[in-house]
């Protein structure tokens, strides 16, 4: 893996439904299984980009809540925020509880 400020066009990976690579060199992110459940969940999904910041991340891993006052922006951009249950980092079982959010 890297740093996603390091990627490039040439960094990029296009797979099919199956996760098998159809274009590009590298292997693909080990959170595949999210991004592809997600395209699965929601036919009119055209791209899937994510980040792991790490306030949000304390809060999902103790199953609170993001607080609103704490990111009046992106609560403002977004609305709610939900928490998916926990599943192992890069899992299918991680995948499917936050696919079942896109709506």
């Amino acid at each position: 893996g890297f740093s996603k400020a390091d990627a490039t066009f040439e960094s990029l990976v296009c797979m099919d439904m199956n996760g098998d690579v159809l274009e590009g060199n590298l292997k693909p992110a080990s959170k595949r299984f999210m991004h592809l459940a997600m395209y699965r969940q929601h036919s009119g999904i055209d791209g899937v980009a994510h980040g792991s910041p790490a306030f949000a991340t304390v809060f999902a891993s103790s199953i609170k809540e993001l607080p609103v006052g704490v990111l009046p922006g992106l609560i403002a951009t977004f609305g709610f925020i939900p928490t998916a249950l926990y599943g192992r980092p890069s899992s299918p079982k991680l995948a499917a509880a936050v696919a079942s959010f896109a709506n």
